[in-house]
């Protein structure tokens, strides 16, 4: 199929620079005589796992709601990540408020969380590539602390770049490695850098994975797509038929499609014919996405499912302010963590842009998420369902060890996608 990307503002590491990693996730799940190691570090994922799908969903309900009727497509993943490398750098009252957005205890944190997530979140899944990088590119006027340094390296696998952000070249450079990092999907992060920027602090996420049944080729044919709007455009609309897990309710027909092994899969949430998206959406929360998931059984069905591509990019800058991130945007914000002032460091802002590729193969779906800082069980067999993707609905890649929604977004508009090669 042919690979599409989904990007945040910054990008991540460079090849052949990664620092060796996931070490104390590795002793921790192989050490028969540190149980106690296992249990915290499990109940450290499960905590920021948690974090990260919560203040995901808020974002996107916070975007997709200023917006309404617009595609929009995130990675809760990518955003989580991207924040904790901000989050290692800050004291005071910007790390307390921003563990208070994130929904996390200060006495919780641990150092190496993020590491022996991101170690949980790798897959052996022959069918399933999931890649995760991130960078720190620090103008050369601006000395980092030898303790954000080595976390930046050690607990995020971090690139640590050094750069003349005066010159076009720092630019040129954040660009080029967004590009590899996204196998080309996205080949510039930007055209301009705030004035005052001082550093860039990057994540990716890229996904590529196969259905564990793939849609029939020879099944696919045009059909229509019915917008918000009640227009419609002509989609290559793909079939598939069989048992499924399946879940509806009131609100929606929804059904799981899993890649590979079965670890990663799509979710396909299908508002009825008589709810809006937004009326969906809104009932969209923590609690609810969990007891969602828990809910599917298996049934037979059959399934239409549009072969599409999207691409979507915003600042998150006012959505994390409204959701108490204010301060580290602000003159008060204490990243004193990362250097020591002067000059004094302030979030100028987070960028955010994903793209994402569905055809009768599989799914390619990357993300690039970027801070720029500034000086300053199973039923009685029911009748066969039919679900038909003819309109507006939601899409979401899920990890089920983790429970983390590695991308979530709302499909209002989606362009054909081309025929898998």
């Amino acid at each position: 199929m042919k690979k599409l990307a989904t990007s945040l503002l910054v990008a991540q590491l460079l090849a052949g620079t990664l620092m060796p990693s996931y070490t104390v996730a590795a002793q921790a799940k192989t050490d028969s005589c540190a149980p106690e190691l296992i249990a915290m570090t499990e109940a450290q994922n499960n905590n920021l796992a948690a974090s990260m799908q919560r203040v995901g969903i808020d974002i996107f309900k916070e975007l997709s709601a200023k917006k309404p009727e617009v595609n929009c497509f995130i990675s809760p993943a990518s955003i989580g990540i991207c924040l904790q490398l901000v989050l290692a750098g800050a004291n005071g009252q910007t790390k307390a408020d921003m563990c208070k957005a994130m929904h996390l205890s200060e006495k919780e944190l641990r150092a190496d969380g993020m590491k022996n997530l991101m170690h949980d979140l790798k897959t052996d899944d022959a069918k399933v590539t999931l890649e995760i990088a991130n960078a720190v590119f620090a103008d050369k006027r601006l000395t980092l602390k030898d303790s954000f340094v080595l976390s930046a390296r050690e607990n995020f696998d971090s690139e640590m770049a050094t750069e003349d952000f005066h010159s076009p070249s720092a630019l040129a450079h954040i660009n080029s490695w967004v590009d590899k990092k996204t196998h080309g999907h996205i080949t510039s992060l930007t055209s301009k850098l705030p004035a005052a920027s001082d550093a860039v602090l990057l994540n990716a996420v890229y996904f590529f994975g196969k259905w564990t049944k793939p849609f029939d080729v020879q099944r696919t044919e045009e059909g229509d797509f019915h917008r918000a709007d009640s227009t419609s455009k002509k989609l290559p609309m793909m079939h598939s038929s069989g048992k499924f897990q399946y879940l509806e309710n009131e609100l929606f027909q929804a059904v799981e499609l899993p890649y590979g092994g079965g670890r990663y899969q799509a979710l396909i949430f299908l508002p009825k014919p008589a709810v809006k998206l937004a009326q969906l959406r809104s009932n969209i929360s923590s609690e609810n996405w969990t007891q969602w998931l828990q809910s599917f059984s298996t049934k037979s069905g059959a399934l239409q499912l549009p072969r599409y591509k999207m691409e979507f990019g915003s600042s998150l800058k006012q959505v994390l302010a409204q959701l108490g991130f204010g301060n580290m945007f602000s003159g008060a914000a204490d990243f004193s963590g990362m250097n020591t002032p002067p000059p004094a460091l302030y979030v100028a802002d987070v960028i955010h842009k994903t793209t994402l590729s569905v055809d009768e193969e599989g799914t390619v779906a990357t993300a690039v998420t970027g801070a720029i800082f500034a000086a300053r069980a199973m039923r009685r067999e029911e009748p066969p369902f039919q679900m038909i993707v003819d309109r507006p609905f939601i899409f979401a890649i899920q990890d089920t060890a983790t429970n983390l929604p590695l991308f979530l977004g709302a499909v209002y508009d989606p362009d054909a996608a081309d025929k898998p090669e």
